[in-house]
């Protein structure tokens, strides 16, 4: 019996909400943006558009964070870093796929292999 590998794009792409303080939220003061694909021109998703209130409220949460960010070894923090490389290697497709569907470009051209590369290097 065959797999069927389900790869639309409803599926595909991100949820439509922002993460501000561990919190997904689906809406943001500043409304919601549409995203078409430039190579087809049809419309693929909404998302939630953080304005002046989110923004004020992410840089909080990142200033209450920063306190226990700062007593984390820079081992710890090579560790994550490295992690965080093998996780994009890991869901390589998706990310390409998700790439191609925002730029319209074909998925050949992915850039994924250079972020993997440059978070590795601020790894070492």
């Amino acid at each position: 019996m065959a797999t069927v590998l389900k790869t639309s794009e409803e599926q595909i792409l991100p949820r439509n909400t922002i993460l501000i303080d561990g919190e997904w939220r689906s809406t943001a003061s500043g409304g919601a943006m549409e995203h078409v694909n430039p190579t087809t021109g049809r419309a693929q998703a909404s998302f939630a558009v953080g304005g002046a209130k989110e923004i004020d409220e992410a840089v909080q949460a990142a200033k209450r964070g920063f306190p226990a960010w700062r007593k984390v070894t820079a081992d710890v923090r090579r560790e994550i870093l490295y992690r965080f490389a093998q996780l994009l290697k890991d869901n390589a497709a998706s990310f390409d796929h998700i790439g191609a569907l925002e730029s319209g470009a074909p998925i050949a051209r992915s850039m994924l292999g250079m972020v993997i590369d440059q978070v590795t290097y601020a790894a070492v």
